[in-house]
């Protein structure tokens, strides 16, 4: 959906266009515009991992709206060496690489159908693990897209965007092994924070917010 209803929009703002993808609309006297502010979830999530992505190797599950949005963001903000998207379909991860290779001039994706006989080594071998799937989302709390705990090493960062559980079995796993672990409130807030300002042009109190949300999802 975050694709196709570009094409019934009046306007895309550049971060959209370079994406290809819209996850907020603003109505102006009837005028669509179309935003993606999950660009900006991202960036706040990973913002003090700056350092630590450049010149190395990310590996992304998925391939849908919000992936393109995460791949969007490495490319722009984390000059990455590499990212690698593994996905349920190999030709929807194809298309993904095809689009960014072109619009953005970004030649180092791999892609994968999901799953590889060698995804123990692109995730071992990868700095960044980063779930864009809902697999582990409530109530499938059991569920992860990688489930073997000797893939996962303490130099590692693992990215899950679900929020809940905060602490999905994707991200109990890598923490067991020492790597360290994001899950998905942080982006869900900021990003809505981004949305609301543009829907009303007020600011949100996203500390508060955050801190409310994990209360009430608890572990």
């Amino acid at each position: 959906h975050k694709v196709n209803i570009m094409q019934l929009l009046n306007n895309v703002s550049d971060e959209a266009a370079g994406v290809g993808a819209v996850n907020t609309v603003v109505n102006d006297l009837g005028r669509l515009t179309g935003y993606n502010t999950d660009v900006f979830g991202v960036l706040k999530s990973l913002d003090s991992y700056k350092n630590s992505l450049s010149g190395k190797d990310i590996t992304i599950i998925g391939a849908g709206g919000s992936a393109r949005a995460v791949v969007y963001t490495l490319i722009k903000y984390f000059k990455p060496s590499g990212i690698n998207i593994v996905n349920r379909t190999g030709q929807k991860a194809e298309s993904l690489k095809k689009y960014f290779s072109e619009r953005m001039k970004f030649e180092s994706i791999k892609c994968f159908e999901l799953f590889p006989d060698n995804l123990g080594e692109i995730i071992r071998n990868s700095k960044m693990i980063i779930n864009a799937t809902p697999v582990g989302m409530y109530p499938e709390t059991d569920e992860a897209v990688i489930s073997q705990p000797e893939y996962f090493s303490k130099d590692q960062i693992v990215f899950d965007l679900v929020y809940n559980p905060a602490k999905t079995r994707l991200l109990a796993i890598a923490s067991k092994q020492g790597a360290q672990v994001i899950n998905g409130t942080e982006m869900l807030v900021n990003q809505a924070s981004r949305a609301f300002q543009l829907w009303t042009g007020e600011t949100m109190p996203v500390p508060d917010l955050i801190r409310s949300l994990e209360m009430m999802i608890g572990e």
